[in-house]
């Protein structure tokens, strides 16, 4: 549940300070379990939660390939080798 609470926050809350979207989060999950958890486990589900989604979000930025202007459509950036010049292209000695 925090994991969704600090996802929505982070979505909707784009150009509020930190700690605003953090007492959001807080808020939210305190509503989501009734009051059934107090303010040091729903901060400690917070820090988690924002920490696991940032791992989450860096694998998933690393991973992208920026593809090339005009790439072709199908293009993937494994699939295109370096292409050696033709002989008729290259300078004469």
């Amino acid at each position: 549940m925090a994991k969704i609470a600090v996802a929505a926050v982070e979505q909707t809350m784009t150009d509020v300070h930190t700690d605003e979207r953090k007492a959001a989060a807080e808020r939210r999950l305190s509503q989501l379990t009734k009051g059934a958890l107090t303010p040091e486990e729903i901060d400690h589900l917070i820090e988690n939660a924002v920490f696991t989604l940032k791992q989450q979000i860096g694998h998933s930025v690393k991973a992208v390939q920026p593809a090339p202007e005009k790439a072709p459509i199908g293009f993937t950036p494994e699939a295109a080798a370096p292409v050696e010049p033709a002989a008729a292209e290259q300078p004469a000695k």
